[in-house]
């Protein structure tokens, strides 16, 4: 579904003379083969799916007895694949990858490394004491499969094509609004359909760029959210401004 609609897509943009530069998708195999190999433009991969790919692969990691203390890694690596795609906007290929890599080295506590793309990491004095994760030891379990993980050939691939100026967050926040106008439980015919895309269209590109709320005394305001795939853990989000609605209200809804 996901490759036909891409087809579609790019068709339509083709017969209306758009010229597509470049695009972000998840790490759909069958939509960057189709991608390389009849398209010609510049294939990015969304970060945020990359990154779960890998937190998975090191919590599945960190379930097994002898490397619990992966456990305490996971979101470090996570943290640092985030960063390789924002620092890397003007960077070539092998920048990005060599960065990714460092971090096979900086667990076990080596900063330096061997490549002359990336020699050395780029954070200040590491506290030696206090409440800090434990450095992965040379040899064990533990460490040689976490480098596994980060030296994986598939990974490496996908991590040269990291996305660092747009995500795919834009399009699943669409689709949200998309269910308000079109709800999943209610059938609707292709008319229908089409007019409550075309609405929640307007509505979402009338609000993408909403300003961040603010108190009486001018600070901006914030929320902290318990997501569930953060399994405890929090996000500090922006309270953005009230959603307006348009000219588009007075259309009539079928």
């Amino acid at each position: 579904m996901e490759l036909d609609g891409l087809k579609r897509g790019l068709q339509f943009f083709e017969e209306n003379q758009v010229e597509v530069a470049s695009l972000v998708t998840d790490r759909h195999r069958s939509v960057a083969k189709y991608l390389r190999e009849e398209q010609d433009l510049i294939h990015y991969y969304d970060v945020w799916h990359v990154a779960k790919g890998v937190t998975k692969m090191l919590q599945q990691l960190a379930k097994k007895m002898t490397c619990s203390e992966v456990s305490a890694w996971s979101k470090s690596i996570s943290n640092h694949l985030y960063w390789v795609a924002a620092s890397s906007k003007e960077d070539p290929e092998e920048v990005i990858l060599a960065k990714w890599l460092s971090e096979a080295n900086h667990i076990m506590n080596r900063h330096t490394h061997d490549s002359v793309h990336y020699p050395k990491c780029q954070h200040g004095d590491l506290p030696t004491s206090g409440k800090r994760k434990k450095w992965l030891k040379p040899s064990t379990e533990a460490c040689e499969k976490t480098v596994d993980i980060i030296t994986n050939i598939g990974l490496q691939r996908d991590i040269k094509k990291l996305s660092p100026y747009h995500q795919t967050s834009s399009v699943e926040g669409f689709h949200s609004v998309v269910i308000h106008f079109a709800p999943k439980m209610t059938h609707l015919g292709y008319k229908g359909m089409k007019s409550r895309l075309h609405l929640a269209a307007l509505h979402y590109n009338e609000n993408a760029s909403r300003a961040q709320s603010r108190c009486k005394d001018g600070s901006e305001r914030y929320a902290v959210k318990f997501p569930k795939h953060k399994k405890g853990g929090y996000t500090v989000c922006k309270i953005l401004s009230e959603a307006t609605h348009g000219v588009y209200i007075y259309f009539f809804i079928p």
